[in-house]
């Protein structure tokens, strides 16, 4: 469930019949039944949860303010959704995570509608269960619960104490009076209880009050009994409700089951007879019986004329001897109107006071002066009637003060009267309009599509709490009105305290404008009346008049060809081919409610491209500068001609700007640019039926892709992530695309062991993204991609490597691991052999192999043997073993492999073959080392002539070279008439490394595709490599040159190989990193002019 959607929509055959599965569930209404506030119902049920559960709980609350805020509870009523399990865990109504209901959360008061969802399978404690249904505040509510599960009703009665179960005439009784006690509960469960027996014990005294048997009690009643009693002793005494005392009543909670709620307890304080407090009546008389003095104690403001109330008492001396008494008079309360039980603060500041201050001596009672008058003025400070504004009257409600007397000496010796005041409800009203002229005095007005707003304000002038209702309509058709900000034009102001006043906007909106109209002559009239949900007499009605102001409001849509270009900021390029006549229609629409002139001005880019204009066919004298007027609801086209010259090269443009001028600062601007321009547009075309099986190996599946654009493309192939087991990547798809080429990519998805076969087992997202260095595209397509029923299994032989020096004759046996990783039942024979590397069966091995024919269920795995037997004849290099196993129709559906070799049949005689391996290695190392010794001892007694006296001129050593002048001279080489510098210039450093690259080899080709499986158990991970991605950036600079030595002469520089047509000069610094050469040949140019070498 969700804020938008709700609950979705009725199903009327899942209402009529619940399933889960096969299993039918019951349908449990109960419509009708009504609980008072503070109340509940329980109903039990015998309920198995994990075919899930259902429970909707809805009620029809008195209206209530619709004022309140959306998330504010707008709730008079307020009832609750409860479901308990049976060790206790609760749900609330409406407390849902991810469309199920949850524990932990909060009861939902803002809605009437509460529910509570369990899936099938969540919950699986059967037992009993119960829903519980409560009343949390407000007025006598009935309500209807539906419950759909797996489950059998079981109507449990639940006797429980209220909250003032017992109830006592008064709160402080006196020792030795008679006073009335209110015995009261409730039966709470769904079914009768049964006649119970009831006592109520003063545990103090250990007294029984009372004990009897009453008569049953239906579901939802409440049952009550009075006694009369005296209390005898002083002090704190406690009663005691016990119902079922015998245990008579099955019931969902008592002391044998549940939560005992059978027994409530009060404490009362009983005060020794000596001194009273009085009230007199309202004639001024002594009452002289308990019922009239309580009678007496009840009093009525006169709210209308009056905020005070003067109350005369009496404290009466009933003892004997002078005692001095205090009086105590306690704050005023106000009485709860859902439970009277309750004493609340009052609304308003209330001052209490007694006419004279003790404490009071008093005398014997039976002689003068055993009493004291008094007088108790209670007073509402809020309360202001007469002044200048509205009557401020004191707040409705039943009020309580308590008048304690007591003596000084021994406060336990006291008595409290409770003095009852009621002040009535005053029902008053004011309302107020603004805002409904403008400053010149006519009325409201807005424009066509906008709206007009004025405000109607009430005030509460009673003393109550009050709703009010305000409905407003309009005479005409098509205008709406709107309080308070929403669309609706009848809404309740939220309850409004004393004085309270709220204004109510009311928004009226004009409508749109459809062909011209509303027209600025045009009023409408607005009524709206105010009525009260209190007093249904009052009535108040406002009328006034809503106008229409002139709107002037033209657009103006640019079209090329039908298709419509948009505003200028967002408007593409069109792209035209040279000589190309375009034809460019200006829709000129006067949406406004007045006629309206306007002017068409075009300008041009570039001028000197043609262009003319017209208007229903009939040719524009003034083309640079048409005017126009149009009526309202009007419309007219004018259509340009432009043309493309000839000579337009690719990438030439030229903007066109129609300037639509009402005047100077209202104007519209429409631009539109014609470019002479390449198009980069590719069609992928996916296979039909496409699907693989399930054999532990890549199926290829073929995608075209076709460049139906004007320019190469470069592409970037990518798929989806898909999901876990399944293998898809593509092999080597192309990089490059010629224009109107079509060319194929092989697209490898590999499906997991087990899969099952399906038409739709996997969706394949594939993705290519195109560009031609200046333009990007990017194309997505899914791919469907089905499953065949495949027969295959993984064959594992634990074999590592080969096994090798067989003896021959001796017969060696391989177990082999036989796993079905493919969706059908494995029926399959078994066929081992031996073959050479070129395939062909080897002779002189005697091979079998044993196979449970069983079939073989999907993902189990069973084992063969594999026998194999080495000949004498049998050739000594390493073959290979080849087992597979082959279904009915002798196809391979399992394979696997290993090499085998026997041993050498003998040796081939001297020192090698008689020693063993090792020892001939060692041999052959220590006579290496000998011949390595050897020789370096030969080298270093070699005597080596020095000749280097033979290259020395005569008397070269008749000088001493003791200054190093020799050596300059050898080194000096002349710097007249030579050929060479002191420097390198540019051009020799260039000719020289083109000098010294060597051509690049030719690319290789791209690797194949292997045939056939990949090896067993070693399934590929990941995706293939894709293609190396275009450099980015300039590639790295050259580093610095060695310096040149200085020739004698320089030798002439070769001339520079003359680069082919079929590709660009390379960088001096030689192919960039991570491209091919074919992609030079094609890409090169581009690279070089990017990078600042062209």
């Amino acid at each position: 469930p969700n804020g938008a959607e709700g609950w979705g929509h009725i199903d009327l055959d899942r209402t009529v019949r619940p399933m889960d599965g096969s299993t039918m569930l019951t349908t449990f209404l109960d419509d009708g039944p009504s609980l008072r506030a503070g109340y509940g119902l329980l109903y039990s049920f015998d309920l198995d949860p994990s075919s899930g559960v259902d429970i909707t709980l809805a009620w029809s609350d008195t209206p209530g303010s619709a004022a309140s805020g959306a998330s504010s509870t707008r709730l008079i009523n307020d009832l609750d959704l409860v479901f308990v399990s049976p060790d206790g865990t609760r749900w609330l109504g409406n407390d849902f995570a991810n469309g199920a209901s949850t524990t932990g959360g909060s009861a939902d008061d803002v809605n009437n509608v509460e529910r509570i969802r369990v899936p099938a399978g969540v919950l699986t404690n059967a037992g009993d269960w119960t829903v519980e249904v409560h009343h949390r505040g407000g007025q006598s509510q009935d309500f209807a619960l539906v419950v759909v599960a797996d489950a059998t009703a079981t109507p449990t009665a639940d006797l429980v104490g209220l909250e003032r179960s017992i109830l006592l005439s008064t709160d402080q009784p006196l020792k030795d009076d008679i006073i009335s006690i209110s015995m009261s509960w409730l039966n709470q469960g769904t079914a009768q209880a049964p006649a119970q027996r009831v006592v109520l014990t003063d545990l103090t005294t250990s007294s029984v009050l009372y004990d009897g048997v009453r008569s049953p009690l239906p579901s939802g009643n409440i049952d009550s009994h009075i006694i009369l009693h005296t209390f005898a002793t002083t002090g704190t005494h406690t009663l005691e409700l016990k119902l079922d005392v015998d245990n008579d009543v099955t019931e969902l909670n008592d002391a044998l089951a549940g939560m005992d709620n059978n027994v409530f307890t009060i404490d009362v304080e009983v005060s020794a007879l000596g001194v009273r407090v009085i009230a007199y009546d309202d004639d001024g008389n002594l009452p002289s019986t308990s019922q009239e003095r309580e009678a007496a104690a009840v009093h009525d403001l006169d709210v209308r004329n009056e905020t005070a109330i003067d109350i005369p008492l009496r404290i009466q001396h009933e003892g004997t001897g002078n005692r001095t008494v205090s009086v105590a008079v306690t704050q005023v309360q106000a009485i709860d109107d859902a439970f009277p039980g309750v004493l609340l603060s009052p609304k308003d500041a209330w001052s209490k006071g007694l006419n004279a201050t003790g404490p009071y001596a008093v005398k014997e009672f039976g002689t003068t002066g055993d009493h004291q008058d008094l007088t108790l003025t209670l007073s509402d400070l809020d309360a202001a009637i007469g002044g200048t504004g509205p009557d401020r009257y004191a707040a409705s409600g039943t009020f309580v003060v308590d008048v304690k007397a007591s003596y000084t000496d021994q406060p336990f010796v006291s008595h409290t009267q409770r003095i009852t005041l009621n002040v009535g409800r005053v029902d008053d009203v004011l309302v107020g309009v603004s805002g409904t002229l403008l400053p010149n005095g006519d009325p409201i007005a807005a424009e066509p599509g906008d709206s007009a707003s004025f405000s109607i304000a009430v005030m509460n002038t009673g003393n109550a709490p009050a709703r009010f209702n305000l409905a407003c309509t309009v005479d005409l058709e098509g205008w709406q009105v709107g309080l308070d900000g929403t669309d609706a034009s009848t809404l309740d102001f939220e309850p409004l305290d004393i004085l309270e006043d709220l204004p109510m906007p009311v928004t009226v909106t004009v409508p749109p404008i459809v062909a011209g109209a509303p027209s600025p002559d045009v009023k409408a009239e607005v009524i709206c009346t105010v009525t009260s949900a209190t007093d249904p007499d009052f009535t108040h009605v406002e009328v006034l008049q809503v106008g229409v102001l002139p709107k002037t409001v033209f657009e103006v849509d640019v079209s090329v060809g039908g298709l419509r270009l948009g505003p200028s900021a967002l408007a593409d390029s069109v792209n035209v081919d040279s000589g190309e006549l375009v034809e460019l229609d200006a829709l000129v629409s006067n949406i406004g409610n007045v006629p309206v002139d306007l002017t068409l001005t075009m300008q041009l880019g570039n001028p000197l491209w043609a262009y003319d204009a017209e208007i229903d066919g009939t040719s524009v004298d003034q083309k640079a500068s048409i005017p126009l007027t149009l009526q309202p609801g009007t419309t007219e086209t004018v259509r340009y001609l432009l043309l493309v010259p000839p000579t337009a090269e690719q990438g030439d443009e030229n903007t066109y700007q129609l300037k639509t001028r009402k005047s100077a600062q209202s104007f519209v601007t429409n631009t539109t640019k014609l470019v002479v321009a390449e198009e980069l547009e590719y069609v992928l075309t996916l296979p039909e039926n496409a699907s693989v099986s399930v054999n532990g190996d890549f199926t290829f599946l073929d995608v075209d892709i076709e460049n139906t654009g004007t320019t190469i493309m470069l592409l970037s192939w990518s798929t989806g992530l898909a999901p876990d087991g399944w293998s898809v990547a593509f092999s080597n798809p192309p990089e490059v695309i010629a224009p109107r080429e079509v060319k194929t990519a092989r697209l490898g998805v590999m499906a997991p062991p087990g899969t099952p076969a399906s038409s739709n087992g996997l969706e394949v997202l594939i993705d290519v993204a195109a560009n031609s260095g200046t333009q990007w595209s990017n194309t997505s397509e899914r791919l469907d991609v089905g499953v065949l029923a495949t027969m295959h299994a993984t064959l594992d032989s634990g074999v590592e490597g080969a096994l090798l020096d067989l003896v021959r004759g001796d017969p060696v046996q391989q177990t082999l691991d036989v796993s079905n990783t493919g969706n059908l039942p494995l029926e399959a024979t078994c066929s081992a052999r031996v073959e050479n590397s070129d395939g062909d069966t080897v002779s002189g091995w005697d091979v079998t192999c044993e196979h449970d024919s069983t079939p073989l269920d999907v993902g189990s795995i069973a084992t063969m043997v594999v026998t194999f037997t080495p000949g004498e004849d049998a050739a000594t290099a390493r073959s290979v073993l080849v087992v597979e196993l082959l279904d009915a129709d002798g196809a391979v559906v399992g394979f696997s492999s290993f090499e085998v070799a026997p041993k050498p049949a003998g040796n081939d005689g001297g020192l090698f073959g008689v020693l063993p391996t090792w020892a001939a290695g060692l041999i052959l190392v220590v006579v290496l080392l000998g011949l390595v010794v050897v020789g370096l001892r030969v080298r270093g007694s070699a005597v080596v002539p020095d000749m280097g006296e033979d290259i020395l001129a005569a008397g070269a050593h008749g000088q001493a070279d003791t200054d190093g002048q020799r050596r300059a001279d050898l080194l000096d080489t002349g710097a007249e008439h030579d050929l060479t510098s002191g420097a390198v210039s540019q051009a020799e450093i260039q000719a020289a490394l083109a000098q010294s690259i060597e051509p690049l080899p030719t690319p290789a080709a791209a690797p194949a595709v292997p045939s056939g499986r990949p090896p067993m158990g070693a399934t590929p991970k990941g995706l293939p490599p894709l293609g190396t991605p275009l450099p980015a950036g300039r590639p790295p600079a050259a580093k610095p040159l060695p310096p040149l030595p200085a020739p004698a002469q320089a030798p002439p520089l070769p001339a520079l190989p003359q680069p082919t047509a079929a590709a660009p000069p390379l960088p001096p610094g030689g192919l960039p990193e991570g491209w091919t050469m074919e992609q030079w040949q094609h890409y090169g140019q581009q690279w070089l002019v990017q990078n600042g070498h062209a």
